[in-house]
């Protein structure tokens, strides 16, 4: 009895074992962060090279282009894959969608399959090696960077909203970007203004996902589709527990907040502030507004809204 026993408690151990393993291979996968990229000086051309674009900021759709001094390839060889060659020594990172192909036979661009993300830095490499058609050879690397608007947050308290908060508070924020919860969580808090230590905002369950505002009847036009960088991300945020009423708090959030889909973090903090509603009192009692008799009914005022 006891040997059927300890059988039948293998085989349930085994069973969800397997379970578990099977949980977690068909788990989807989370979204990679894209790879760190450092600013680097705008270099001269070199070289074949005679431009490139971009460089520095620059909006979404800005497009990856090199000119040279001379033809790379034959004309009548566009479009064959002799362009293999040459294109070989091309490269971004990160590798975002999207690939390098001939426009004429002395320039190459970038067709990518979206938009840049916003809060993105990408840098451009062309290798050593590359060749035009009259033998003039680059002899180094040739590297430069881009980078796309970065994170902006607003709609925090203080500014164009004083209304008195309960002890609880939702508080609403927008951003230009989608941004990473858990970093935008690490970096949120509230503290007492005349001092004390600082209470953590947390976005709440029932909010997990953050709310793009909405854009065509039925689903996204194919332009926000391509470019997300014109949608504006809603968050909420509200402390992990009851504030003390009657008080004044500042709203901090942190530098160093996460794009979702980007690699350049916040490089400013975003501030606000609010109050609290103090205990409630009675604060007197008038006409209610239009009455035309002494005797009609008075108005009652409170020091919070019931």
């Amino acid at each position: 009895m006891i040997r059927h026993t300890r059988r039948a408690s293998a085989f349930a151990a085994a069973v969800l074992v397997l379970l578990a393993t099977g949980c977690v291979s068909n788990a989807p996968a989370g979204r990679q962060p894209l790879a760190a990229v450092s600013p680097l000086p705008s270099p001269s051309p070199l070289g074949p090279v005679a431009k490139f674009m971009p460089v520095g900021d620059v909006d979404t759709l800005a497009q990856i282009r090199v000119t040279f001094v001379g033809d790379l390839i034959p004309l009548e060889r566009l479009e064959s894959t002799d362009e293999n060659t040459a294109l070989a020594h091309f490269s971004i990172e990160p590798a975002l969608p999207g690939h390098f192909r001939f426009l004429t036979p002395r320039m190459i661009g970038f067709e990518a399959d979206r938009a840049w993300p916003a809060a993105t830095r990408v840098r451009v490499t062309i290798t050593k090696g590359l060749r035009d058609q009259r033998g003039d050879t680059l002899d180094q690397d040739l590297s430069w960077t881009f980078q796309t608007d970065g994170i902006s947050i607003e709609g925090l308290p203080g500014k164009d909203d004083t209304s008195l908060r309960t002890l609880r508070p939702r508080l609403t924020i927008t951003s230009n970007v989608a941004l990473d919860r858990a970093s935008l969580q690490a970096r949120a808090s509230v503290r007492p203004h005349d001092g004390g230590d600082a209470i953590q905002l947390l976005i709440p369950a029932d909010t997990a996902s953050a709310t793009p505002t909405p854009t065509v009847p039925g689903g996204e036009s194919p332009e926000l589709d391509y470019d997300p960088a014109n949608k504006v991300w809603r968050y909420a945020l509200e402390p992990f527990r009851e504030l003390a009423k009657g008080k004044r708090y500042d709203v901090l959030i942190q530098a160093g907040v996460l794009p979702r889909d980007g690699n350049v973090p916040s490089d400013a903090p975003f501030a606000g502030f609010f109050r609290t509603y103090d205990a409630l009192a009675f604060t007197g009692a008038s006409a209610a507004p239009g009455d035309r008799f002494t005797s009609g009914e008075p108005k009652l005022s409170f020091s919070n809204p019931i």
